[in-house]
């Protein structure tokens, strides 16, 4: 029964500041009026009463192509005349053919609906997978908001879908709220306003109707109104300044759609009636009051909130004031007891002809007047694009919300000095853990149900000895609980504690000792590869942390709560996030591909970043052409001459900064035993140059063969009996050679104590005639270039003995595990599984053995693998991590690691006769196409190449970083494929080329 004429006064007067005008929806302004009319005229003509009836239902549908569904649906499209479809779950296949088929069966065009609040994937396997509604109200920037509801719109109409039920507009102020609680943006009117006003706009600025629920206000609420009627005993004060806030906002923004909720509340009916079958909610406040001419909406008349004794909900329904009857639990009954109630003279013909006429009016408003079938072709594709994958990316990053950061533990700096590990508490292999391992040196953990007493207790155990463990959670179920409490009982007291959650704010507060014992805290909102992905990032340092909490969360944190935090480190992102086309960006694979199928290499690593992130990351074939293990991220190549660059250069960088040289300084200076010679004469600033008047190299290891052993030259060019042996491209060794046994042994006893390789072992004596040797060489004309390793051999020299230590244990200490590259440095099988390092050449002249590991370059392996010019190993995602720090100026995880003005220095100077570098090399400025880089790199590119198929760019004035790693020379170093073919140079070529924006 209504209320007393009393009570609507009442109502009328607290709302007459408020008093809406009616405001024609958004998308009926986007249509001729005239035409409009013209064609629902028309249609309306033709139609029966059943017909009519029967556009005023929309049925859930399964959907499957299987017959008797087929059938079913064919039957009511036929017989009770529906007027529109709601797809259960589905495929994206799957619906579009049924779609297709459905509609072509239809006289009148179906409208087709999606219950999509966070996209189509809520309904639809293999679509975008965007952030729930609790995510997006922690979003500041709210036009991001739009463009996610315009980018749902767009695969909407790919689908053939008219209109999604979305967004929600209830204010969930109730934290137990069982049935809306993440669907809603948030506890706050403004907020939730905004927000989902921004996803509604977006959706009908392409033409899909936005359906906003549940109608008047379904946040505070205790009852799931799937299973039972919720009671709202709120007043009218209360509805009208929280509950209907949103909704009056809705109505004067022009949207179209609205969506009744099944609850019901006391001050408008004094019976028990739901909202959605009452017309003081639907009648006289929504359409009366509030003025809204748009299309309104039962929620599903399925429902158990609305469960009928004996009477039609659907007459009722009607009768209430709704245009569209929702998921009807029979349609057939339901469609019968309209006819009836309208024959009977219950509802009044011109009614169901209003009604239908709306229905008909919004149909042409979503151009179903010229219905096209859905194009099937490629719709995966179409659906998926980089576009919506970039905006995905984006709305789970600006979500992410710090709560908490003692001390600024978030970024995580001094990585040098951490030791880090993860546990995952209720899932195991986590994209958190995946991602926190391009980073750094984590290990990770996993406690789940399935942990057993004993594999808990080994965690607690190995977790005593980190100095900063992460926690991951991503379930709130008692026993994960129990165990995390358990876990925080036996921590050492050394452990600083970092939270991130992946469940909803409102599961935070059973975990409440673990929010007060955690230095940090992140709210990610939920558990989507792209959340932990990003959500990795921003702890350390990838990405900036911008979201607010869109609800309070117990006696934890208030509305709003939420702490920036910068970017420090690279991060991994998408190329259109930086201005480069993924499209283009992929001609680098068929480059690859084609160097794997000519056995140019058996696989490589290739890296690409932009402005600080990495945006092309990958990995190609194998070890070996006998495809015994697929290049992995965290695998290790011999770098060879990179070394140059990425070591030496950087050491000097070091100690120019501790004022310990200048360029103009000779080496005689730092190295005592050039005193007074021709070398000694060479300055810091020639040898970079390869312009010390060096020789190109000189054949040191051949000097190790015992002179007894062979006849005449040790080599030639030319094969014979006596020359059998290939050592390189034209040119061929004697057989049975020795080594002279003064200086090499296969044992490591004194006094062989450098390993050159497995089972080769150097007297550290010879090292003295090497140097004689060097320092007894003719020097030819310093103006003249000349690329010599000999110049990085001393400057290694100079390094050591300014440092007072080893230039490998001064770049581990100063710079690598500064930056994070764990995976970088010197003599690799000291740390690393060999099962882990590329292999290189199989020498079968000088060290009679496949080298992995061991320095493939002669002059580094007689220095026993630590040398100037070669003996690096590492991965491309560490050489990318120094790339960028050079790029920032020598700064890197909030730490300056090398001054500005050095790295500026370095990076700038040029020889004046020839393209070289202070040890980096260059672009040719005269022929580009006869340097190694590029034709579209700048000038100002720096970085190196290596012999072993290596190299890596920094280009400043795009803030550009390329890095290719591969070992080429297995099994042979006169594999010459790589650069015959122009491998690397043309990678570059497709990375400028995929710049979409002007270069300079």
């Amino acid at each position: 029964m209504r209320k007393s004429f009393k009570v609507v006064v009442i109502f009328i007067l607290l709302f007459s500041n408020s008093l809406f005008a009616v405001t024609p929806t958004l998308l009926s302004g986007f249509q001729q009026k005239k035409e409009q009319k013209q064609w629902v005229d028309s249609v309306i003509s033709t139609m029966t009463l059943d017909e009519q009836i029967g556009q005023l239902f929309m049925i859930t549908a399964d959907v499957s192509l299987a017959k008797n569904n087929v059938e079913k649906l064919t039957s009511y499209i036929e017989n009770q005349k529906i007027g529109g479809l709601l797809f259960a779950k589905s495929t994206i296949e799957s619906q579009a053919k049924l779609t297709n088929l459905l509609q072509s069966q239809a006289r009148i065009p179906l409208f087709i609906s999606l219950d999509g609040e966070w996209g189509l994937s809520m309904r639809i396997d293999g679509t975008t997978r965007f952030p729930k509604n609790i995510a997006l109200g922690a979003i500041k920037d709210t036009h991001l908001v739009y463009e996610y509801g315009r980018e749902v719109a767009l695969q909407c109409k790919l689908m053939g879908i008219h209109i999604n039920f979305a967004p929600v507009l209830d204010i969930n102020n109730n934290p137990n709220n069982p049935v809306i609680n993440i669907r809603s943006f948030g506890e706050n009117r403004e907020r939730v306003t905004e927000a989902a006003l921004a996803y509604a706009k977006g959706l009908e600025s392409e033409g899909v109707i936005s359906v906003g629920k549940h109608f008047p206000g379904h946040g505070d609420t205790s009852t799931d109104s799937h299973l039972g009627l919720p009671t709202l005993n709120l007043s009218l004060k209360r509805i009208d300044s929280l509950e209907l806030y949103p909704f009056k906002k809705y109505i004067k923004s022009g949207l179209s759609g609205m969506m009744v909720g099944h609850l019901y509340l006391p001050v408008f009916d004094n019976d028990t009636i739901p909202a959605s079958m009452s017309s003081s909610v639907i009648t006289d406040l929504l359409k009366n009051e509030l003025g809204f001419e748009g299309l309104i909406f039962t929620d599903a008349l399925v429902m158990k909130a609305i469960a009928s004794k004996g009477e039609s909900v659907a007459v009722k329904a009607l009768m209430a004031g709704n245009d569209i009857l929702l998921n009807p639990a029979n349609p057939i009954v339901e469609h019968r007891a309209v006819l009836q109630a309208v024959l009977s003279g219950v509802i009044d013909s011109s009614t169901i002809a209003r009604k239908c006429r709306k229905v008909l009016s919004y149909k042409f408003i979503s151009g179903l007047n010229h219905y096209q079938p859905i194009d099937l072709n490629s719709l995966s594709n179409r659906l998926n694009t980089i576009a919506s994958e970039l905006l995905n990316h984006t709305l789970a990053q600006q979500s992410l919300t710090l709560l908490k950061n003692s001390e600024n533990k978030i970024p995580l700096s001094h990585l040098d000095l951490e030791s880090i590990a993860i546990v995952s508490i209720g899932d195991k292999n986590t994209t958190f853990q995946s991602t926190s391992h391009l980073y750094a040196n984590v290990v990770s953990f996993s406690v789940t149900e399935s942990t057993t007493v004993d594999q808990f207790n080994a965690v607690v155990s190995a977790l005593k000895g980190f100095s900063t463990v992460i926690v991951g959670i991503y379930s709130d179920k008692a026993e994960n609980v129990t165990r995390v409490n358990q876990l925080l009982s036996q921590m050492d007291n050394r452990n600083q504690l970092v939270t991130s959650f992946f469940v909803s704010p409102y599961k935070m507060s059973v975990y409440k000792q673990l929010v007060n014992e955690s230095k940090a805290v992140l709210m990610a909102y939920e558990s989507t590869p792209i959340v932990q992905h990003n959500a990795a990032q921003l702890l350390f340092g990838g990405v900036e942390a911008n979201g607010h909490l869109p609800v309070t969360v117990d006696s934890l944190f208030a509305y709003q709560s939420g702490l920036k935090s910068e970017k420090t480190r690279l991060s991994y992102q998408l190329p259109e996030s930086v201005g480069l086309d993924s499209k283009k960006l992929i001609r680098i694979d068929s480059i690859v591909n084609d160097a794997l199928r000519a056995q140019a290499i058996p696989g490589c690593q290739v890296l690409v970043a932009k402005n600080g992130s990495v945006v092309y990351n990958k990995n190609f074939g194998y070890f070996d052409y006998a495809g015994t293990h697929p290049v992995d991220t965290y695998d290790l190549y011999d770098l060879a001459s990179m070394t140059k660059a990425t070591a030496t250069v950087p050491a000097l960088m070091l100690l120019y900064d501790q004022n310990q040289f200048l360029l103009r300084d000779k080496l005689e200076r730092f190295i005592p035993q050039l005193k007074g010679t021709d070398v000694g004469d060479i300055t810091v600033k020639e040898a970079l140059y390869h312009q010390s008047g060096l020789p190109a190299f000189i054949p040191f290891y051949q000097m190790l063969f015992d002179s007894g052993s062979y006849e005449g030259s040790l080599v030639s060019v030319t094969q014979s009996n006596k020359y059998p042996m290939q050592i390189d491209e034209n040119l061929y060794a004697q057989k049975n050679l020795s080594f002279d046994k003064m200086y090499v042994s296969e044992k490591e006893i004194p006094p062989y104590r450098v390993k050159v390789a497995e089972n080769f072992y150097l007297n550290p004596a010879y090292y003295d005639i090497m140097m004689k040797r060097l320092i007894d060489t003719k020097l030819a004309s310093k103006q003249k270039y000349v690329y010599s390793d000999l110049n990085f051999m001393l400057l290694r020299m100079m390094i050591n003995n300014l440092s007072q230590t080893t230039i490998d244990s001064l770049l581990a200490k100063k710079l690598y595990s500064k930056l994070g590259a764990f995976n970088t440095g010197y003599l690799p099988l000291r740390k690393f599984d060999r099962l882990h390092i590329a292999p290189t050449e199989n020498d079968h002249f000088f060290r009679n053995q496949l080298l992995i590991g061991n320095v493939d370059d002669e002059l580094a392996a007689l220095a026993g693998g630590v040398e100037g010019n070669a003996g690096l190993f590492s991965n491309a995602n560490d050489i990318a991590k120094l790339c960028q720090m050079l790029l920032n100026k020598g700064e890197y995880g909030g730490e300056k690691l090398i001054n500005r003005e050095t790295v500026q220095l370095f990076m700038n100077a040029k020889s004046p006769d020839s393209r070289r570098g202070l040890g980096f090399d260059k672009p040719n400025p005269i022929k580009p196409s006869n340097g190694p880089t590029s034709d579209l790199a700048p000038l100002s590119t720096v970085g190196h190449t290596g012999f072993t198929g290596t190299c890596f760019w920094i280009d400043p004035e795009n803030q550009l970083i390329y890095i290719f790693l591969s070992n080429r020379v297995y099994p042979n170093r006169w594999n010459k494929k790589l650069s015959q073919m122009d491998t690397r140079t043309l990678i570059q070529d497709a990375i400028y080329n995929a710049i979409i924006q002007n270069r300079k």
